[in-house]
């Protein structure tokens, strides 16, 4: 059974604002821009990004408009702007987190032979940071867990890529035990059905089936319904 058709199911949390660096705007103008790119719908945010990137060259605040960047492009499927986007920000900001987590997932899931670099380096980080005096403790466990399960998740696909069945299917055991996601959910059960283990499959898949959006949901209830076909025969 194939299981790559869903690896392009990424995770799209917000950058938490406690990995930012400081960056001020240094006109009114420039915040509106900004507040444009930061608010706007899904379908728009690539345009005002763009703007913002054109009207504002030396801005302080570049770093979170390419990471908008490089989400809108990855949401809407251009993955040679989502990469672009990511390292323009990296450029800018090599420590910043949410970013190496963000080009670590593009890479994953849209290279071909992935290097597993922006990901490992993105954990390393993690081991490292300190939390800032205006973080209390358990939003920064939560969004450090969050980061760690996103990283673990761009590894397993990483492993699977090349041909590594048991190493896939350790990181994303790994990633859903710091945070379960019904996405990594369903690549687990497919890796574990890969791996001739369909009955630890099949509760991932129910899950997956009832709680995922779509077009998740109607996958994971494919390969359930052809689980049970099966185990039927």
């Amino acid at each position: 059974m194939r299981i790559a058709a869903l690896w392009s199911f990424i995770a799209a949390a917000p950058a938490p604002g406690q990995f930012l660096p400081q960056s001020q705007a240094r006109t009114p103008e420039e915040f509106d821009a900004y507040l444009d790119v930061v608010e706007a719908k899904p379908g728009d945010r690539a345009r005002h990004a763009r703007r913002f990137l054109s009207a504002y060259p030396d801005s302080d605040m570049r770093l979170r408009v390419y990471e908008v960047l490089a989400e809108a492009c990855r949401d809407g499927g251009d993955a040679a702007c989502a990469r672009e986007a990511a390292a323009a920000g990296l450029k800018l900001a090599p420590d910043y987190v949410p970013l190496l987590t963000l080009a670590a997932s593009i890479e994953a899931n849209t290279s071909a032979a992935p290097d597993p670099g922006a990901a490992e380096r993105a954990l390393a980080l993690l081991d490292r940071l300190k939390a800032p005096r205006t973080v209390d403790a358990a939003t920064w466990r939560r969004e450090t867990a969050r980061l760690r399960a996103e990283n673990l998740a761009s590894l397993g696909i990483v492993a699977f890529k090349r041909d590594d069945l048991a190493g896939a299917i350790r990181r994303m055991e790994e990633s859903i035990r710091l945070q379960p996601a019904a996405a990594n959910e369903y690549r687990l059960a497919m890796l574990y059905i890969e791996a001739g283990r369909p009955a630890e499959a099949r509760p991932l898949l129910e899950r997956a089936a009832a709680q995922g959006e779509e077009p998740l949901r109607s996958r994971a209830a494919a390969a359930l319904d052809a689980l049970n076909r099966r185990g039927s025969r």
